[in-house]
């Protein structure tokens, strides 16, 4: 009796059915943790625009501003003195700026007009907080 090479008909359904299954089941887990990391990453860059605005007003010595609501992908750094747009953060990702209690203001001296700003997309959300004397912190709602 001769033995073939290859795969019989019955191997190759059983090999196709276990990766289906493992297809399936990890699937969900990683959008999940794809949806997760834009999310995070969109907070950071918010934080890192407050930190650049704080910055700012204590190096030039005006107030800043910064603006989360105009555009839900975009905040923007705004100088008071002269009204410029120091500069603009675009937020990657599939996150964006869902709500803003305010306008967060720094003052010449750190300290800032205190604000929560809501980051994330249709499954998740985080807060960046500025507290009175311009400390930035992430949490989670």
């Amino acid at each position: 009796m001769r033995w073939r090479k290859g795969f019989t008909m019955i191997e190759l359904s059983i090999v196709i059915v276990i990766v289906i299954i493992l297809v399936v089941t990890v699937a969900p887990r990683f959008l999940s943790t794809l949806s997760s990391g834009s999310v995070d990453t969109a907070s950071k860059q918010v934080a890192s625009a407050l930190r650049f605005a704080r910055q700012m007003a204590i190096t030039t010595r005006h107030t800043t501003q910064v603006i989360a609501d105009a555009n839900p992908t975009k905040v923007l750094v705004v100088s008071q003195a002269s009204g410029d747009t120091l500069y603009i953060f675009g937020l990657s990702g599939g996150a964006s700026v869902l709500a803003s209690t305010n306008n967060p203001t720094f003052q010449a001296r750190g300290t800032a007009v205190g604000a929560t700003i809501t980051v994330g997309d249709a499954a998740r959300s985080k807060q960046v907080i500025v507290n009175a004397v311009g400390r930035v912190r992430i949490q989670n709602p």
